[in-house]
């Protein structure tokens, strides 16, 4: 079951990837500009929590210690029971 989830995740992923870049090609095209999607973009997708490809991610200068916590604690919250 785990591996059919992992999947589907990675289908999912793949193909935002394909139809993303198609786009942007297809965007970069009309101002005379080419793009190319480079393996760090790519690999940081697969690690990113989130379906959807863009070739730049919003993000913060520094880590908020607050929020990592918080999921943390979440994380370890949710699934201690299962470790119990």
């Amino acid at each position: 079951m785990i591996a059919l989830v992992f999947a589907a995740t990675a289908f999912m992923k793949i193909t935002s990837f394909i139809l993303m870049c198609e786009q942007l090609r297809a965007e970069y095209a009309s101002k005379d500009q080419v793009y190319k999607a480079t393996l760090g973009q790519w690999l940081y997708f697969i690690a990113a929590p989130t379906l959807v490809y863009k070739d730049k991610y919003p993000r913060t200068a520094r880590v908020r210690m607050g929020w990592l916590g918080r999921r943390v604690a979440e994380f370890i919250g949710t699934h201690s029971e299962k470790v119990l």
